[in-house]
């Protein structure tokens, strides 16, 4: 009799904090956000496994941690994006800009943004069109260089929640941000039910990208591991920070 040898599926290391993330679940390829308003995409017959860490409760999908940037551009940011996505390309940076201008309010004077993963650059257009300096970059959409190498604040609306590498994305987007700036960024922690809920959460959106969904303290060990500190203003979107920033200190309690 031959003897078949199963990896321990608990091996599989947390890409937050590094430890066991045994398997949580698997669901198929085409589960997408447009769940939250009752839809559905056909089936597609591809599983993707989600692994939670036993430590910081990061979920993130395994399936994708051998995918190229090949894959992903084929598979999922693809011509069909937009029906899964219909909000990304116009209505969600213009919402996104015109909230980050009535965040800064009188501190967005002089300030300089630079857009990390800004996609098609029309969050970082919208701000240059209310008088403020913003450029984007993104490593995967080709946009003119910056005329300046770091910036006060950087943004990154949309982005965490698609790295399958958390602490390489965050990296690249702390090399943009002067050391006494600030990261101001979007991504929807796990909801008080989530337990209850698992994969069924609408957020768990394999054919949106969804590859990686933090927990409050995933997001705090992630960051803490940059020597950042964590401030939310709601459950989706955050600022992080060595040092309070000058120009957002009217927004901390205490500040």
């Amino acid at each position: 009799m031959s003897v078949v040898t199963v990896a321990d599926p608990a091996l599989i290391a947390c890409t937050v904090c590094g430890a066991p993330s045994p398997l949580m679940g698997v669901v198929d390829f085409h589960k997408s956000c447009l769940e939250r308003d009752g839809q559905r995409l056909g089936l597609r017959g591809v599983p993707v496994y989600y692994r939670r860490c036993s430590r910081c409760g990061l979920v993130f999908a395994d399936t994708m941690l051998r995918w190229s940037d090949e894959d992903f551009a084929q598979r999922i940011y693809n011509a069909d994006y937009a029906v899964v996505d219909p909000e990304y390309a116009e209505i969600r940076p213009v919402g996104n800009a015109r909230w980050l201008r009535e965040l800064l309010g009188e501190g967005a004077a002089g300030l300089s943004v630079i857009d990390y993963g800004g996609g098609n650059g029309r969050f970082a257009a919208e701000l240059r069109a209310a008088g403020m300096r913003a450029a984007t970059v993104d490593p995967h959409t080709s946009h003119p260089a910056p005329d300046f190498d770091t910036a006060d604040l950087v943004t990154a609306f949309e982005v965490f929640e698609h790295a399958v590498r958390p602490q390489r994305v965050l990296d690249e987007a702390l090399a943009l941000m002067r050391p006494d700036g600030a990261l101001v960024f979007s991504t929807l922690l796990q909801s008080a039910g989530f337990d209850a809920q698992g994969l069924d959460w609408w957020y768990v959106a394999p054919r949106n990208g969804h590859v990686s969904i933090h927990s409050r303290t995933s997001l705090t060990e992630l960051l803490r591991s940059r020597g950042l500190r964590l401030a939310s203003f709601s459950d989706g979107l955050h600022m992080a920070f060595r040092r309070p920033p000058s120009f957002l200190r009217h927004r901390l309690k205490g500040g």
